[in-house]
């Protein structure tokens, strides 16, 4: 089931309560402003939406792994499987945010992280082919800006 096919009052709720978790964790104004904009954004395109795909144990919101929502985004939004480099890079961030919110370093960096760097050229090379993705240098620096405003 997809997080994001609820209706937009179950929706808005659940956004005034992603507010309050990450209140909970001290994320900075900046950051928080950051996961909205990825939910707001699936809140919109819902089938963009993949979250976690093989570890699923994050869930800070019923259904909805926060750090795989924001890695999704990044994904979609800035074309990343394309670009090696800022994939890997934004697969980092990923498990960084993970580990703010206490998911154990073995489950991050083991098996999450691994995963995601095995898959990196296949999974680009999947995306290039069966959907002619391409990453610009917008792209680049939309991404960059993106990942900065977290700190």
């Amino acid at each position: 089931m997809n997080f994001f096919n609820e209706s937009l009052e179950i929706l808005l709720y659940k956004r005034n309560l992603l507010i309050q978790v990450l209140t909970d964790y001290e994320f900075s104004e900046n950051s928080i402003l950051n996961f909205l904009e990825a939910f707001d954004y699936f809140i919109v395109f819902p089938g963009k939406f993949d979250g976690a795909t093989i570890v699923r144990d994050s869930y800070l919101i019923k259904e909805l792994d926060l750090c795989a929502m924001v890695h999704d985004y990044m994904y979609v939004k800035y074309n990343l499987p394309v670009n090696f480099k800022h994939k890997i890079k934004a697969d980092i961030f990923y498990c960084k945010l993970l580990r703010k919110f206490n998911i154990s370093w073995w489950s991050v960096w083991v098996v999450r992280f691994l995963g995601l760097l095995i898959s990196t050229p296949f999974y680009g090379l999947y995306k290039k082919v069966k959907y002619n993705q391409t990453h610009s240098l917008q792209n680049s620096l939309e991404f960059n800006i993106y990942i900065n405003k977290f700190s």
